[in-house]
């Protein structure tokens, strides 16, 4: 059983693409929308949402989890390795590394929450992969709360977007923008749009989506060998909101439950 956890829909994303890529395995999906968004928190908040989490998929008999939120991963991933080191777990960091090998000009943005850009680990990520390039750190503080409404384009976050991006804007050499929060991925056609010059939009699916065949392969964590797999989705908020938004970011039919 493969668990993913996020502070709302946002590792629904990276979820997607593991489950298309390994459709023989089972999957719980829990978004903690209760302490939504996790960006704004403090560090010692974050810490203790995610042992939470982390603490309901492992009773549920998840062995291998994904971190699917920046947020939590530079403030508690190594927390839960401690706190549950028979569990393997996959992070999510903001992709500085592939954004600034594929920036032709050096000139990228990093759009993260408020914590992760303020965060030791990004900085330090920035410093030791791009240090001699122009690098954006910005924040899009706002956007996660949009997003879980279910708006992913329209003039609420065309307008939000601008204010977050606003530096990076002017500058007409950027030629990449990588997301530093999951949630961000639902909003990549949006943000390319904003840019005059022509931008990529990097984001961590499949970098993470191969750790977790690698872990598979190597430790055999569970593989699920019946040909139906099945699938869970739990939040600690509002289930009906959460099922909507869900179906309408994956564009199929989800039932959650609560947590």
């Amino acid at each position: 059983m493969i668990g993913f956890f996020d502070s709302g829909v946002g590792g629904l994303a990276i979820f997607n693409q593991a489950q298309q890529l390994l459709p023989r395995e089972n999957f719980i999906y829990l978004a903690d929308q209760l302490n939504c968004p996790y960006g704004e928190k403090t560090a010692q908040q974050i810490q203790q949402f995610s042992l939470r989490a982390v603490d309901f998929l492992v009773q549920k008999g998840c062995r291998l989890i994904v971190v699917a939120c920046n947020t939590a991963t530079t403030q508690a991933l190594e927390l839960l390795r401690r706190q549950f080191p028979k569990t393997f777990f996959v992070g999510i960091v903001p992709v500085v590394k592939p954004a600034s090998r594929q920036s032709k000009t050096g000139h990228l943005v990093i759009l993260s929450t408020q914590v992760t850009q303020k965060s030791q680990a990004l900085k330090e990520l920035i410093t030791r992969h791009a240090g001699n390039k122009t690098v954006y750190n910005l924040s899009g503080s706002g956007l996660v709360e949009l997003i879980e409404q279910g708006l992913i384009q329209g003039p609420k976050i065309t307008k939000k977007l601008i204010t977050c991006l606003q530096p990076a804007l002017q500058d007409q050499q950027v030629d990449i923008v990588a997301a530093g929060c999951t949630h961000y991925i639902f909003l990549a056609s949006e943000i390319v749009k904003l840019f005059t010059n022509k931008v990529k939009f990097i984001e961590p699916s499949q970098a993470v989506v191969q750790q977790l065949k690698k872990l598979l392969k190597e430790n055999k964590l569970g593989s699920n060998k019946i040909m139906t797999a099945k699938t869970f989705f739990f939040t600690t908020g509002n289930v009906a909101k959460f099922s909507q938004v869900a179906s309408q970011l994956l564009k199929t039919k989800i039932m959650a439950q609560k947590a």
